[in-house]
């Protein structure tokens, strides 16, 4: 993921969404409760990042830095 906001800073906020599978998880205890009423369900992942947040995800394609282990011995030997 690359973020091309241009938004600087630290943000505390709340997403709401349902994950992939649709497999509700339950809410952490001691927050607040779920945005989304029990008879609503929550929104997928990309719907809820655009009306919680006003964000859109776009898949693009472009250069990645890549790490690359060559080998990787069992037992360490001596530098």
């Amino acid at each position: 993921m690359v973020d091309k906001t241009g938004l600087g800073g630290t943000y505390d906020f709340r997403l709401t969404f349902m994950p992939a599978g649709g497999i509700a998880l339950p809410e952490p205890p001691g927050s607040a409760t779920n945005m989304a009423s029990a008879s609503e369900p929550a929104p997928n992942l990309q719907a809820a990042l655009s009306s919680q947040l006003g964000l859109k995800l776009e898949s693009t394609k472009g250069l990645v830095e890549v790490f690359v282990i060559d080998r990787a011995n069992k037992t360490p030997t001596e530098n």
